[in-house]
Order: structure tokens, then C-alpha cells, then sequence
């Protein structure tokens, strides 16, 4: 992904939850999370719509300007920004506990290097593996379920590109640099970042409970996810908990 595009759609996260702590483990976490959850989804939803695994006549067509990644990549943001001006996130972000400081923010995002053999992932302009570069840069998101969804993310674009070199280092280029490869590579990125975001949720309500009740056609699918009210109500009771554990002064 470009830096323009994830620069954009990670400043999303960091506005919907300015006061998200290092690990959004807890309850009060839940909402916010759930908001990047939906963001992601509709990420997914607008790439595959151009995706090589989309058959053909349920294929969208591409303005003719849309040739190779950049262009594509645009669209893509294009389409990303027209939602975000209607839809309204679910989750009013809480005030910060007492004595917590809000984030300065993430001044540089990551990119992945998908039309080079070496297939890099880069914070700024350091390769993610090198030693203590992936730590800055969850520490720069405020929430190590966005960050592991994030690097998630680009380890896909990383995978499409080495296993693209590998099959063909000659054509590599001009496949991966294909719209309907690109729109592949992000559809399938999006939605894995979307699964580990659900299992963040998981693990939360597995440890914590949280307070969620339920319905029973939750209670009859594995699968299911309290919806945005549930998550609202529970965020709400855990921000009020919070409050009478630490009153603020």
C-alpha cells in the first residue's frame, strides 16, 4: 500500500480513538475497536469489487485512467473517502482516565516495497525487521491491536509480492502492478486485518466479559460479534466503572 493511502485510513483510527491505550485489552476498548473492525470492512468490500478473484461480470469496471498500483490505489482512497463523509463512527470516544495522556499521534505509517524483489516493509523509511523499528511503531499507534492488524495488513502485500517473484521474477512487476492484482492484494489484506481485530474483540470478552448478554441468535453462532449498540452499552458501563474506581478530583 502507498504511503498516501495508509497515512489516511490509519489517521482514521487515531481520530476515532485518541485516548486508546498501549494494549486496548479492556473493556472500554471495545468500541473503538469495533469502529476500526467496520472501517476495515468496508475497506474490504470497496477492493473487492475490483479484485482478480471476483468473476468477471461481477467485476466493476475502472475509469479508463486506472492502469497500475498508484492509480488504483487512488481509486480505491476516492471511493474510501466518499463513505467516510456519510457514514458516522458509533463510538464517541470516552474521556481519558485520570492521569492518561493523549497521543501525540503517528507521524510516519508503514509501506510495503510490492514491486521490488526485497518485498521490504517499512516504518518511515527503515524496514520493519530491523531492531526495535516494529516497537516504535506500535508505540506510535497507542493500541497493539491496531498495530498487529496493521502490520497483518502489509505482511499480505509482503507474501503477494515474494510469492509473485518467485513464481516469475521477469513479469513480476507488470503482474503485481495489474489494478485487478492490486485490488487483490488489498481486498485480501483488508479482510485479514478485519480478522485480527476479531480476535482481539475475542480475547476481551473472553478475559474480561464485559457485561455482554447475548441475544439467542449470538448465542447459536460461534461466530458472532455483540453488535454496536451492545459494545456502546458495554463501553458505557466500563468508562462509568472506571470513573468510581478513580474519581476525578
Amino acid at each position: 500500500m502507498t504511503r498516501l493511502v495508509c497515512a489516511l485510513w490509519l489517521l482514521s483510527f487515531l481520530l476515532a480513538a485518541p485516548h486508546a491505550r498501549a494494549d486496548c485489552d479492556q473493556c472500554q476498548d471495545l468500541c473503538q475497536l469495533m469502529d476500526v473492525y467496520l472501517e476495515r470492512d468496508m475497506g474490504a468490500f470497496i477492493w473487492q469489487q475490483y479484485a482478480a478473484s471476483t468473476p468477471p461480470p461481477l467485476r466493476s469496471l475502472l475509469p479508463a485512467n486506472v492502469t497500475e498500483t498508484q492509480s488504483m490505489e487512488a481509486q480505491g482512497l476516492k471511493e474510501f473517502n466518499a463513505w467516510t463523509t456519510i457514514r458516522r463512527l458509533p463510538c464517541v470516544p470516552p474521556p481519558p482516565p485520570p492521569g492518561a495522556a493523549a497521543p501525540s499521534g503517528a507521524t510516519t505509517i508503514l509501506s510495503t516495497n510490492g514491486l521490488h524483489p526485497s518485498c521490504t516493509i517499512y516504518y518511515g523509511t527503515e524496514p520493519i525487521d530491523f531492531p526495535g523499528v516494529r516497537d516504535r511503531f506500535e508505540r506510535s499507534m497507542h493500541c497493539k491491536a491496531v498495530s498487529d492488524a496493521t502490520i497483518a495488513h502489509e505482511e499480505v502485500h509482503r507474501d503477494h509480492c515474494l510469492k509473485g517473484f518467485a513464481t516469475n521474477p521477469a513479469l513480476a512487476p507488470i503482474e503485481l502492478d495489474r489494478p485487478e492484482n492490486v485490488a487483490e492484494s488489498e481486498y485480501q489484506a483488508w479482510t485479514q486485518e478485519q480478522r485480527v481485530l476479531e480476535a482481539a474483540i475475542r480475547d476481551i470478552l473472553a478475559k474480561k466479559g464485559c457485561g455482554w448478554d447475548p441475544t439467542p441468535r449470538q448465542r447459536k453462532d460461534p461466530s458472532s460479534l455483540p453488535s454496536v449498540t451492545q459494545m456502546k452499552d458495554m463501553q458505557r458501563r466500563a468508562w462509568e466503572a472506571a470513573t468510581e474506581l478513580y474519581p476525578i478530583p
